[in-house]
Formats: structure tokens, C-alpha cells, sequence
């Protein structure tokens, strides 16, 4: 999808208080633009995201995490950027009775695409189809 526009962008510092606030920053920014639904999911992936961010991208204290949601008429980009370059991120395939591991394939299932895209820095974005509630 392209042609999507910046609905808003948030920088939060890592640390284990960063799931919450990037889950409540998605919730303010789209409460009144999508479905229920697709809100739910959102805070879902937003909370995968970040704590994997928190989690896995060996940070360090002062390391910050970007939340990015982009709108477009028919769909939803969001992204999750941190400094982090460290490790490999793909959904690990394990089952669910192995226990944990298993945030990227919720998220594969909940998206329409996913990806990520290394540089400088790592940024893990979703894609989603929407549609407004009121129409």
C-alpha cells in the first residue's frame, strides 16, 4: 500500500513501562478512525512489538523506542523503530505448548503483511486493510 499520510508519532524511553504507553498512544490516536476490532488488534501488535523492542534489541539505557502510524482511506501502516540491530526477528514457528516465542507469529496472523527494515536502525512494520466505522 502506499499513499499513506502521518496520523502521529510518539518516542518513548526503553524500559518496561514502554509496551503501556505505546499501546495507550495507538489507543488515543485511532479510538475515533477505525473499527473496534482493528483497534484491538493494533494495541495487540503495538505491545508485541514494543516489548520485543524492549526485550530483544539490546538496548541500552537512554536507547529510544519510535511508534509511527500511518493512515491511509483503506489502511493502516504501523511502525516500530529502535537503534537496536542485534539478533534476527521472524515469527519462530514453535508451538504453542513450547510457550513463549510465539509474539511475531500472533502478529503474522493478525496483519495483512509485515516486515522488517534494517539501516541505521531497525524498524518492524505491520499492514492492515481498514475501513471507517461510520461509512
Amino acid at each position: 500500500m502506499d499513499g499513506f499520510g502521518t496520523v502521529d508519532e510518539s518516542v518513548f524511553p526503553c524500559g518496561p513501562g514502554a509496551p503501556r504507553a505505546a499501546r495507550t498512544a495507538v489507543t488515543d490516536w485511532l479510538t475515533h478512525a477505525v473499527a473496534p476490532r482493528l483497534l484491538d488488534d493494533m494495541r495487540l501488535i503495538v505491545t508485541e512489538l514494543v516489548t520485543n523492542s524492549v526485550r530483544h534489541a539490546q538496548l541500552r539505557a537512554g536507547d529510544a523506542i519510535t511508534v509511527r502510524i500511518r493512515l491511509a482511506e483503506h489502511g493502516l501502516r504501523l511502525e516500530v523503530e529502535n537503534p537496536g540491530t542485534a539478533g534476527r526477528i521472524t515469527a519462530n514457528g514453535r508451538a504453542p505448548q513450547a510457550g513463549g516465542g510465539l509474539g511475531l507469529q500472533l502478529v503474522e496472523r493478525l496483519c495483512m503483511s509485515w516486515g522488517v527494515a534494517r539501516d541505521r536502525d531497525t524498524t518492524v512494520w505491520v499492514e492492515m486493510e481498514h475501513y471507517d466505522p461510520t461509512r
